[in-house]
């Protein structure tokens, strides 16, 4: 276990204070995105636990689900110790002698299991990270919680829109509180932006800066993970400077001959089903065809280069993918394919597919689940693209399908909504061209598994 940055040591410094003097205050850390909040909150946890291992201390740490065990740093580092004989780890809970650290979500601590686990005794710490993707309601149980027991709190996040139950929390501890010092071991709030932890932290600036190349320093991710600059709650999803940088100056191709694409360059495709059959209402009018839109791309090291759209009618379903399979397999032969039913009935998007895995054959598809955080990471894909570079449209052609894309790009909103997650928003019904950008965006952050291994080298 390494020795803390001097930013970290402050923060640990005063959390202790807090929990040793018994002052239950709720202290707030805005630090930007792998500078090792979850260190800090770590060695925290393995000085409490040691000086109270006889004592039977409780502490809790509230974080996000993930993959991994969130038990694992701190058990780490305490059987790394002196007392490692006296650690174990059951479930979610972490034990050193009859000391322990219990990791919930934010739902179980407010819920019956965090009441159960409660039911053993008050507990000295509270420790929340991603505390910016918690709702008003989550935060006022969480504290009321802690409240309870005596505990010191201690929300650690980033900027995100502004109007977070953090960013509100924060702001309040940024006011004095009556008859102290704003500084020292009563200090409620420390920011931390990228430039500090770059100054302090070995390792770190490589870290930011490869943030920065991979999200675009003017981005709104950047500012707000990082610069700790609050993005708007909405805003244009691609703002007018990156707007004009999208013009790539390639010509349309229609065919993979015309003019000749680049040789080892893969291809991708998107595919938006806009439309599905469905009866007519009245007996004398014609039923409702099927439509689509595919969009074609060069994946080019250097950037992602539209190079076709096509917008497709058919009768029916089996006659689209028909005709999906045609443009994608066999005109354009693309490996991957990226597809999107959105407003589209369970049924009637299950059909969709089996027909078009069908015709397709080999062809590789990924079908978007809609889960809201697939859909915000690529939306936040996007916008990386546009701020760095990394996507370019064929050159204007005049065409109603390029006309109705940049109508799209020029009007969509980006909204950082709750719970740290973007949508986009347009004036008028989506005409499934932007959304087949939004389908071959890559998400410009690493996992969350990657993001949490780079921060616990950078902290050890």
């Amino acid at each position: 276990m390494r020795a803390l940055a001097p930013y970290q040591s402050e923060i640990a410094r005063a959390v202790l204070d807090s929990v040793l003097h018994d002052r239950g205050l709720t202290i707030t850390v805005e630090m930007a995105r792998g500078a090792g909040a979850r260190e800090i909150a770590a060695q925290i946890e393995v000085s409490l636990l040691g000086l109270h291992v006889n004592e039977g201390v409780r502490l809790l740490h509230v974080g996000p689900v993930s993959r991994r065990p969130a038990t694992g740093r701190l058990a780490r580092h305490l059987r790394q110790g002196a007392a490692r004989g006296l650690t174990s780890v059951s479930g979610n809970a972490v034990r050193l002698g009859r000391a322990e650290t219990r990791f919930l979500t934010s739902e179980q601590a407010i819920g019956t299991s965090a009441q159960a686990a409660g039911a053993h005794g008050p507990f000295a710490l509270l420790q929340v990270t991603d505390a910016e993707a918690l709702e008003s309601g989550a935060l006022t149980r969480l504290e009321a919680l802690a409240a309870a027991s005596g505990a010191t709190t201690v929300l650690y996040g980033t900027a995100w829109n502004g109007e977070t139950a953090f960013e509100a929390r924060k702001q309040v501890n940024r006011l004095p509180i009556p008859g102290s010092e704003t500084a020292g071991p009563h200090q409620r709030h420390f920011r931390v932006p990228w430039q500090r932890a770059a100054d302090e932290l070995p390792g770190y600036r490589e870290h930011a800066q490869d943030a920065r190349d991979r999200l675009g320093e003017a981005s709104p991710e950047f500012q707000a993970r990082y610069a700790l600059v609050p993005a708007p709650a909405a805003g244009p999803l691609v703002a007018e400077a990156q707007q004009r940088s999208l013009d790539g100056g390639h010509a349309r191709r229609h065919a993979p001959e015309l003019p000749p694409r680049a040789p080892g360059v893969p291809l991708r495709a998107s595919v938006v089903v806009t439309r599905l059959p469905r009866p007519s209402l009245a007996w004398d009018a014609p039923a409702h065809g099927a439509t689509a839109v595919v969009t074609i791309a060069e994946d080019a090291p250097e950037a992602l280069r539209i190079i076709e759209h096509r917008w497709l009618e058919a009768p029916d379903a089996r006659t689209l993918a028909q005709g999906i399979a045609g443009v994608v397999g066999e005109t354009w032969d693309c490996s991957h394919l990226a597809a999107d039913a959105p407003g589209a009935s369970a049924a009637a998007a299950g059909q969709m597919r089996h027909l078009l895995d069908r015709a397709l054959g080999h062809t590789r598809t990924a079908w978007s689940s809609g889960a809201e955080h697939g859909d915000s990471a690529r939306v936040l894909g996007l916008m990386a693209a546009a701020h760095t570079g990394r996507l370019r449209l064929y050159r204007a052609d005049g065409s109603p399908g390029y006309r109705i894309l940049r109508h799209e790009i020029e009007s969509a909103s980006a909204v950082f909504a709750a719970g740290g997650l973007v949508s986009v928003e347009l004036p008028f019904p989506g005409e499934g061209f932007l959304r087949g950008l939004l389908l071959l965006a890559s998400p410009p952050d690493p996992t969350a598994a990657a993001a949490a291994e780079r921060e616990a080298a950078l902290a050890s």
